[in-house]
């Protein structure tokens, strides 16, 4: 339960900062400025792309693990994976 919380989080504060990027882009296009303009232009690409790329990984991820196509429960996973690390150190 708590990894849909998690990625749920995660894809809501990344949607928000998608919108965010979009606004500065649209206020970008009101600038005088050339160089603000440019500074503006790059840093919304900047935030849009990053944004969108983890918010469409973690809803990727949360479709394929409720489609049944993960037959592990996520949760468990890390922990198994922790404790194998942990094994193999030793």
């Amino acid at each position: 339960m708590i990894w849909w919380v998690k990625r749920v989080v995660i894809c809501l504060m990344s949607g928000f900062f998608m919108l965010f990027g979009i606004q500065v882009l649209i206020s970008a296009y009101s600038q005088k400025d050339l160089g603000v303009f440019v500074i503006l232009f790059f840093a919304s690409n900047f935030m849009i792309l990053i944004s969108a790329a983890i918010f469409f990984g973690y809803i990727y991820r949360m479709i394929r693990y409720g489609s049944g196509k993960d037959a592990k429960d996520p949760e468990e996973a890390e922990s198994a994976e922790t404790v194998e690390n942990v094994e193999e150190e030793n």
